[in-house]
């Protein structure tokens, strides 16, 4: 487990966090981590959804 992520800049600060024992351990990230995803995928709505996509049975289209 990470305590806390630092950049590269933030060196110092994570070994002095780490030697004052404010953290158990610090993780130093290289670049800025990529946005979360908002929606879900389409596979993730086909299983919850128990159907493909595209189809429109089960719903008013099948009728």
């Amino acid at each position: 487990m990470v305590t806390r992520t630092y950049t590269l800049d933030q060196v110092n600060e994570g070994y002095a966090d780490l030697a004052a024992g404010r953290i158990l351990r610090g993780a130093i990230v290289f670049q800025e981590p990529r946005p979360e995803r908002r929606g879900r995928s389409s596979r993730a709505m086909e299983y919850r959804s128990g159907r493909r996509a595209g189809d429109l049975t089960g719903s008013r289209g099948g009728q």
